[in-house]
């Protein structure tokens, strides 16, 4: 390690913070893909456990990963930590209370169920994620000082490590980014956020952000929210698209089922889980025609995955409905090519999801498939510039039906979907979103 460390010395050095195990984020394996292949030097600090390296060269940039040992659990131990939070949380709650959330500027409402958390669980669970913070972020420093690394910028993923980033540029005086990849407080959580706490967030988030020599997050929709509450210049925006790839290979989803040459395929990819639509869409399946067939390609937990052929047979379609996978995450766009249809009927359950845009999006895009999506913002912006596909609301399974019947039914309309997805294939890829990293690294560079 410290070889590594020392040989870059001379060169421009990153220091890049995330707070997960590294093990599945596309997104920042390829940032990190990026600026190595460009002559900067990544040094990437991520969270540590059994079974995982704790150093590792990946690519041309390095890995370390930080163990957490946060007081309390020091304190404790394994034993008492888990005697403590069964004692505190005991049976969970089974209320499910209505919530409701205005989108700013807009007459729009976002309705969904959550359980309410008491005070002294939500106190318990916010004590808990502080000190893991705080073990992760002292951890990191202290292996910056113990090797001596001399750093250029400082770039972290998310509000989870946006202290240690700015502790790290107060101490140093390096600039550093934040590369926000949702809207972080508005998250979809299976509980009610205080809106006390999210005032707090707010003010945290607002005092670093400002703080932030550059910006960068995941949709238009997301950085004017950011401009509108920070009163900050306007973000870069990257969106998380795949590397550009040719169509001449495809894995017929149709010869896997053995489904004839008339039947439609309309194809989910992605994890099967709340807030993601899955229930409206398997339900959708009885408004359409008999010739059409639904799959969803990932994987859930077991218990979801019940649900939704709980709900395939109470609607009498098993027979036109397939849950397939898991596969290898390089086949998904194979299996995804030989769809007639790709679909994203996410759930406006959340603020986020109502500002988000997918990367499963740009992953259809890139197989040449045509699309239907929830009538979101960014996404009816994608439909609507680009001319690939058809929007719906997603809370109405009728509503669904009708607008992928609509689209594949018109001959003319889905043919013109096919050619114009080979230019957004063009447009939308990582080769073209690195340009705009690299250019903000460039600026902030030379002001």
């Amino acid at each position: 390690c410290k070889e590594i460390i020392n040989s870059t010395m001379k060169e421009k050095n990153v220091v890049m913070l995330v707070y997960n195990y590294f093990e599945n984020d596309s997104r920042v394996l390829k940032e990190a893909n990026s600026l190595s292949k460009n002559g900067y030097k990544v040094i990437l600090y991520a969270l540590w456990k059994e079974g995982l390296a704790r150093e590792e060269k990946i690519n041309d940039f390095l890995v370390k990963r930080i163990e957490i040992k946060p007081i309390h659990k020091k304190i404790l131990r394994k034993s008492g930590f888990k005697w403590l939070k069964g004692l505190v949380f005991g049976e969970r709650q089974i209320l499910k209370p209505d919530v409701v959330q205005k989108v700013p500027d807009s007459d729009k409402k976002i309705s969904f169920d959550r359980k309410k958390m008491s005070k002294l669980k939500f106190l318990f669970s916010v004590v808990n994620k502080a000190f893991s913070y705080q073990s992760f972020y002292s951890g990191v420093q202290k292996d910056i000082i113990k090797n001596n690394f001399v750093f250029d910028f400082i770039h972290n993923h998310d509000m989870s490590t946006l202290q240690l980033a700015y502790k790290l540029n107060q101490k140093y005086k390096k600039p550093f980014i934040y590369d926000s990849h949702e809207l972080f407080i508005e998250r979809d959580k299976p509980y009610v956020t205080p809106n006390w706490y999210k005032f707090l967030q707010k003010k945290f988030e607002k005092k670093r952000i400002k703080k932030a020599n550059g910006v960068i997050t995941v949709s238009n929709s997301i950085a004017n929210e950011f401009v509108r509450r920070y009163k900050i210049n306007y973000p870069t925006l990257i969106y998380n698209t795949p590397y550009f790839t040719e169509t001449t290979q495809s894995i017929s989803i149709r010869e896997k089922l053995q489904l004839t040459e008339d039947i439609k395929i309309v194809m989910y990819s992605g994890g099967f889980t709340i807030g993601r639509g899955l229930e409206k869409l398997v339900e959708a399946l009885k408004f359409v025609p008999s010739n059409y067939h639904f799959v969803f390609l990932g994987f859930g937990k077991p218990s979801f995955v019940t649900k939704l052929n709980s709900i395939a047979q109470l609607a009498g379609v098993t027979d036109r409905f397939t849950i397939y996978g898991p596969v290898q995450s390089h086949e998904v766009p194979l299996y995804l090519s030989s769809a007639n249809l790709c679909i994203s009927p996410i759930q406006n359950v959340a603020l986020n999801n109502y500002f988000s845009c997918p990367n499963k999006v740009f992953e259809y895009i890139q197989a040449r498939v045509p699309m239907a999506l929830s009538n979101f913002p960014e996404l009816q912006r994608i439909i609507d510039e680009e001319k690939i596909g058809v929007t719906f609301n997603p809370e109405k399974p009728e509503n669904i039906a009708n607008s992928i019947i609509q689209f594949l039914e018109n001959k003319e309309e889905y043919q013109k979907a096919q050619k114009n997805i080979e230019k957004s294939a063009i447009k939308y890829n990582w080769e073209n979103e690195e340009k705009k990293l690299l250019a903000l690294y460039n600026q902030i560079t030379h002001p």
